[in-house]
């Protein structure tokens, strides 16, 4: 029903012209073992992915109190209220964009401005393991790409991809098969 309205006030309601995505049942044949990949934005707002390997995907686990004085962090799984199941993933994107402020007030407020056209920093964790990588767009009307360090396109797995997004001076790490990403505004 969308459609006719777009017809009246005079909408292009064409598919747009998008460059195809680049998907394989198959993981690539390098990268790190990648088992639970660690978010935090803030004492109030962290989680994890934890990689079940019989179910060959990802499982979101949500934070359950804030970190503050000390505190442990402490996790329950992020159910989707509609299907009332733990959200999954088959893929994992990392992406460190740009982040910036309009003005003085919003930068109090902490409302950022996101703009992911260009390129940037990424990892990409499927099938258990994580891939370094590259994001590039470059135009806002495009899907956003993955290539390896040597910009060779990185095949995702079909299915679901979670996209989380950082800033450009965020930091991670990992402890072997733990990998840690800290969000710096």
């Amino acid at each position: 029903r969308f459609g006719p309205c777009l017809d009246d006030k005079g909408f292009d309601n064409s598919a747009p012209n998008l460059r195809s995505g680049y998907f394989s049942m198959s993981p690539t044949s390098f990268g790190q073992p990648a088992i639970r990949v660690f978010g935090t934005y803030s004492v109030d707002d962290y989680h994890y992915w934890g990689y079940e390997p019989l179910n060959k995907r990802y499982f979101r686990q949500q934070d359950d109190g804030d970190t503050r004085d000390g505190k442990a962090p402490s996790y329950v799984p992020l159910i989707d209220k509609l299907t009332g199941e733990q959200v999954s993933a088959d893929n994992v994107v990392y992406l460190f964009v740009p982040h910036s402020f309009a003005d003085h007030w919003q930068e109090e407020d902490q409302v950022y401005h996101i703009d992911p056209v260009g390129t940037g920093k990424a990892y990409l964790f499927r099938d258990g393991i994580v891939v370094p990588a590259y994001w590039r767009r470059f135009a806002v009307d495009q899907p956003l790409e993955l290539t390896n360090l040597n910009g060779v396109p990185l095949s995702l797995k079909p299915g679901r991809t979670f996209y989380e997004v950082l800033s450009e001076d965020s930091f991670e790490s990992n402890q072997g098969s733990d990998w840690f990403f800290q969000f710096t505004p």
